[in-house]
């Protein structure tokens, strides 16, 4: 009997360690230039997955830090940077690095570059790095330059902004390319979600989303990028802002005279009931400059009562708007809240998700 049961135990023991072992991963690195201090780890938030970091930093002792993770259900590989602390001073950011679900040694070098021990993702950035090389370099004659400037005069300011700019069409064309021959890219996607970040929507991106892999596309990660680039691509900067109505309501007639700030947000979240006190009080300030706020909530039919409580409880005297469910906001891919979009006194698009020092330094100016 107790040689059964002994049996039963190690099973389960063994059933439990063998979970663990299959759903995390250790990460094992060395820091070269500091002995003693701590690591703040950071994975990207397009990749869906920026919650499985931990807020806490990570000891730095003799060099090393050692790190667990979570895999992902997909076990598709995680874009994390790191904040370097040499004792509490800061001493670098990393670059961003791809890691595969799969316990690895790596060497952070003293340039912020990661050496890993991946051979799947080392021959993925091998040749994503070779494809770039000539662009790379380019770029870094381009910010050296920009770092010699001390008091550039007009003529070097307006240089340095059609380099940036013609040196960004060519990264546009070359990830392009790239994407016919390597639709299994990481590094792909990690370059075409930044670039969307950055400048939002521009057809080529469309097309170099659309040569990834059916793999790559199922990805948490990859399904955040094309949502980006679907937002953008609905609100362009400078374009009219299309969600007219909802239900029986048409926004257009609660357009400021000047400005006006749509906010999605629902009732539950956090982050957007946070901003509220401050939208609460820039209202009041700038109202009659002709400033007009529309809130337009996302909560589901069971959540109204809490809507309305939270409209009550944080003194929203805007104007208010339910998408119950989130029925318009999912036809225009608004999935991230909160999400807010400036526009002008024609309902143009000035800015998405601008900040309160953002919006604070424009309201100024009314």
């Amino acid at each position: 009997m107790s040689n059964i049961k002994f049996k039963l135990f190690f099973v389960f023991f063994s059933f439990c360690f063998l979970s663990k072992a299959q759903n995390t991963f250790k990460i094992i690195a060395h820091v070269e230039g500091v002995e003693q201090g701590s690591v703040q780890g950071v994975i990207l938030p397009s990749s869906g997955y920026a919650g499985l970091m931990k807020d806490a930093k990570i000891k730095l002792l003799n060099g090393i830090f050692r790190l667990e993770l979570q895999m992902t259900k997909t076990k598709e590989p995680l874009p994390i940077y790191f904040f370097i602390f040499n004792g509490e001073k800061p001493f670098m950011k990393t670059d961003v690095v791809l890691f595969s679900p799969r316990s690895q040694k790596l060497i952070i070098k003293k340039d912020g570059s990661i050496v890993i021990g991946d051979n799947s993702i080392k021959l993925q950035k091998h040749a994503y790095d070779k494809y770039f090389r000539d662009y790379n370099s380019s770029y870094g004659h381009y910010t050296e330059k920009g770092r010699k400037l001390v008091k550039p005069d007009k003529n070097q300011v307006e240089e340095m902004i059609a380099l940036r700019d013609k040196l960004a069409l060519k990264k546009d064309s070359l990830l392009f390319d790239f994407s016919k021959n390597n639709k299994n890219s990481y590094f792909l996607l990690n370059d075409l979600s930044q670039n969307i970040y950055t400048y939002g929507y521009k057809e080529i991106y469309e097309k170099t989303f659309d040569n990834l892999s059916p793999v790559i596309k199922k990805s948490q990660w990859a399904k955040n990028v094309r949502a980006e680039l679907m937002v953008s691509k609905n609100f362009q900067y400078g374009k009219v802002f299309t969600v007219y109505t909802i239900g029986n309501d048409d926004l257009r007639k609660w357009y400021g005279k000047k400005l006006t700030l749509v906010d999605f947000w629902f009732s539950y979240c956090s982050p957007c009931i946070a901003e509220m006190p401050f939208y609460s009080d820039v209202y009041t300030r700038y109202k009659e400059a002709g400033f007009e706020i529309i809130s337009i909530s996302t909560d589901r039919s069971q959540d109204v009562v809490n809507w309305k409580k939270q409209i009550d409880k944080n003194n929203m005297r805007w104007h208010q708007v339910l998408d119950e469910n989130g029925v318009v906001s999912k036809k225009f891919n608004i999935t991230k809240f909160p999400t807010n979009f400036l526009l002008d006194e024609n309902g143009k698009i000035l800015k998405r998700d601008v900040s309160k020092i953002e919006l604070l330094s424009i309201l100024s100016k009314i």
